[in-house]
């Protein structure tokens, strides 16, 4: 857990929680995202939970014999009880497993949290299935790239939803129009192959946007983040600061008292 300098145990403050990858650690993540400075520069607390056997568990079974759901739950009312936290501000985010997991988060706990962000991750087929139906509109970031050799954008080894399949199923869920204002990113001139493009749909229920940002050539990335190795999970793009960017949106939500 990080605190801000800002952070005085009175004055209630955001909280983001950060859900790391597949066999990533919370420092990991941490080192990875960058999350602390965000913090800082902002104004809000960081929680970075730790997976049990590192890994979160994404769709609606018990195979690690750890039941993530209940864990969150009993987590923010730990740091209710324990620090001035606003309960009308509670975000989470996550990368690869973290960013899937954060979805299951979306489907089965809308009510604790006031929006969500994922990166590099897509949602399991059996959520999209039936097994997510969420109570009320969730506020949805995604950052996925073309190319990601782990999460496939087309959809990954027959349990994961295509990228375009994911954005349209939260599209659906929050009532959002479905056509999106397709926005280019600036390209900062370093010499990066990659190209960004945002998709924002509006006219969404409690105004639970949803926005993807499509990069394209784009690896299995935390952009602007601590990079993976290149050869392995591709290129980062050097034209998007996903944690800046991640709290913006967050920013921009919160839950009705």
């Amino acid at each position: 857990m990080h605190l801000p300098p800002s952070y005085d145990n009175r004055t209630p403050l955001p909280v983001v929680m950060v859900f790391h990858g597949y066999g990533q650690t919370p420092e990991g993540i941490r080192e990875m995202t960058g999350f602390d400075d965000a913090a800082d520069a902002h104004n809000f607390i960081v929680v970075y939970p730790a997976g049990f056997l590192r890994v979160w568990e994404v769709e609606n079974v018990n195979l690690h014999q750890a039941d993530d759901i209940e864990f969150i739950e009993a987590l923010i009312e730990r740091l209710d009880e324990e620090l001035a936290i606003d309960r009308s501000r509670i975000y989470a985010t996550g990368f690869s497993n973290g960013a899937m997991f954060t979805q299951r988060l979306a489907c089965m706990m809308p009510g604790h949290f006031a929006a969500f962000a994922g990166v590099g991750g897509a949602l399991p087929r059996t959520l999209a299935a039936g097994d997510c139906e969420p109570e009320e509109p969730a506020p949805m970031l995604l950052v996925n790239g073309t190319r990601d050799p782990s999460t496939r954008y087309e959809g990954t080894f027959d349990w994961l939803e295509s990228v375009p399949d994911t954005v349209d199923f939260w599209v659906q869920a929050n009532g959002c129009d479905a056509e999106a204002a397709v926005d280019d990113l600036p390209d900062r001139g370093d010499g990066d192959s990659t190209s960004v493009t945002r998709l924002s749909y509006g006219g969404c229920e409690g105004g639970a946007d949803v926005v993807l940002y499509r990069i394209e050539d784009g690896g299995h990335q935390w952009p602007g983040g601590g990079m993976l190795l290149e050869r392995r999970y591709g290129r980062m793009t050097t034209d998007l600061p996903a944690t800046e960017m991640i709290w913006a949106f967050f920013a921009e939500h919160a839950r009705a008292e």
